[in-house]
């Protein structure tokens, strides 16, 4: 379905089910290069430079995906995954019947980026910080407004 611009398209998930895992499936299926970035709707600060420091480290270490590791856990769509071997992967998590997008992680070779690698990359911070309600959206308005500063510590 054509999203009113000729470069996004939108994709109904390929599988009927409900699960993180089934667009990340669904992301990695209809991509057409060999590396797939992934970034959360709800990720209001998300950050090309930590994208291209997991695709450079990708690149390097010949692993399957580059996600953050941080001290709440991944962030799996923050990450850059390699197309080829994660599809299979996550095909083969669906069809054990999981549905969260981590499931598969151990089965695949993973770089992990803590804080210290994620603010290397963007030293701003901020970039896993999500926005889902319109209080939350209002809080984010109101600590740009007072130049209040992200810190990789508050995601």
């Amino acid at each position: 379905t054509e999203y009113g611009r000729d470069d996004i398209l939108l994709r109904r998930d390929l599988f009927d089910r409900r699960g993180a895992l089934t667009g990340l499936y669904t992301a990695l299926s209809v991509a057409t290069k060999p590396f797939v970035a992934v970034v959360a709707c709800d990720m209001i600060f998300a950050s090309a430079r930590v994208l291209e420091a997991e695709l450079e480290y990708l690149k390097e270490t010949g692993c399957d995906a580059a996600v953050p590791s941080l001290t709440h856990g991944y962030e799996p769509f923050h990450a850059v995954y390699r197309r080829e071997t994660c599809l299979e992967y996550v095909k083969a998590a669906l069809d054990r019947g999981e549905c969260r997008a981590t499931s598969w992680f151990k089965d695949a070779k993973l770089f992990l980026l803590d804080s210290e690698a994620v603010l290397a990359a963007d030293p701003r911070g901020g970039c896993f910080v999500n926005v889902n309600t319109p209080e939350e959206l209002a809080e984010m308005e109101r600590r740009l407004r007072n130049d209040e500063i992200l810190l990789a510590s508050d995601e």
